[in-house]
């Protein structure tokens, strides 16, 4: 057998298999110890790719590769963004995240550095029927040669296994992809949601920060002649857009608590439009919270997890363990905007085995740490 036929048969003799020492040895003098090793290591994968692909056990991966990857419903988004039956290159495809997306949606060239990644692109774009132009090379050179298209760019954002916001360590840079990418029609830049507003807004003409099973994924940078212009927030799973105005929405601060607390979607907090959420439905932001917001009334909104207010306290130990007594208070959630405080410890402090559930948030009112004592609506 080919060393490709050995993984193949690897994979199928080590399928639903435990990777005992057992096992590998089994699979091992059936074809080799690497090619079973592989497969173990591959199963491995495969299950922990179920996060983020349906199709998981027929596909592809290695470790890094798969941390880095894209969730399929936010490779979909990503494809949306390109027209139907348009030909776009996806200048950083890794193993396929965001390529077998763009496939599904028209003519997609991959390009991709590492030989092993772009080997799982290419069995992967087989396992899923999608036919997936990919070729070996730099995603740099590859939009250099490029004029008036539809590109995709991923830059990697890891040096030694650590993350890194500096854009000069990115691979590619993403200060040299904006530039090549104003001779596109469109350049869609993923990006860190961490990185600093200056450096996102010297980019691309929008920065797009994207919501997705209730946290800000990632920053979309987009250029070229026909990219939107603006800063915004999206919704994945509804699709609701919010848009900086070109005056930011005034709205008053509040210091306490009404009958209900929200906490605002990470993505609009991100992109500065806690105003833009609170304005029409007529909450207001609490105090240094900068993300809880507050109400007297329900409201409806898919940028707004609600809470009904059963009390507020400072966040001293004593005041707390009354005010939780008072509630007869048993399991607590605990979060917090800004307030540094140990969560965990307190959460062991104060937990009870039996007793109503009750939710904490601390947050800043200027020098002081509040706590608002919440259940879920």
């Amino acid at each position: 057998m080919t060393p490709s036929e050995e993984r193949d048969e690897a994979l199928k003799l080590s399928r639903g298999l435990t990777a005992s020492p057992a096992n590998l040895l089994r699979v091992g003098r059936a074809v080799g110890e690497e090619a079973a090793r592989r497969a173990f290591s591959q199963w491995e994968l495969r299950t922990r790719a179920k996060t983020k692909f349906g199709r998981a056990e027929e596909m592809f991966f290695t470790r890094e590769a798969l941390e880095q990857s894209t969730h399929e419903a936010v490779a979909a988004y990503h494809a949306s963004l390109f027209p139907a039956g348009a030909d776009v290159i996806d200048i950083t495809a890794g193993i396929g995240g965001d390529a077998l997306a763009l496939a599904a949606r028209g003519p997609t060239r991959a390009v991709e550095m590492d030989e092993e990644r772009l080997e799982c692109l290419l069995r992967n774009a087989t396992a899923l029927g999608l036919a997936v132009d990919a070729v070996l090379g730099d995603g740099a050179t590859a939009l250099e040669a490029a004029e008036n298209a539809y590109v995709f760019a991923d830059p990697a954002r890891r040096v030694a296994g650590r993350r890194t916001l500096d854009l000069a360590e990115f691979s590619p840079d993403p200060r040299r992809l904006a530039e090549l990418g104003k001779r596109q029609r469109r350049l869609v830049m993923k990006l860190s949601p961490m990185l600093n507003d200056r450096d996102l807004e010297s980019l691309g003409a929008c920065v797009r920060f994207v919501s997705f099973g209730g946290e800000c994924r990632e920053a979309l940078v987009f250029a070229g002649s026909d990219a939107p212009t603006g800063w915004e927030a999206v919704h994945l799973e509804s699709g609701e857009m919010l848009t900086k105005p070109a005056r930011e929405t005034a709205v008053q601060m509040a210091e306490e608590p009404g009958e209900f607390l929200y906490e605002v979607d990470p993505a609009a907090i991100r992109a500065g439009l806690i105003g833009e959420v609170c304005a029409p439905i007529k909450a207001e932001p609490l105090a240094d919270s900068n993300g809880y917001a507050t109400s007297n009334q329900t409201c409806q909104s898919v940028w707004l997890t609600g809470y009904r207010v059963l009390g507020s306290c400072s966040s001293d130990a004593k005041q707390l363990k009354a005010s939780l007594s008072k509630l007869g208070a048993g399991k607590l959630v605990l979060k917090q905007r800004h307030a540094g405080l140990d969560l965990e410890k307190m959460r062991r402090q104060f937990e009870r085995g039996t007793g109503r559930p009750v939710t904490l948030a601390f947050y800043k009112n200027r020098k002081s740490i509040r706590c608002a004592l919440l259940e879920a609506l």
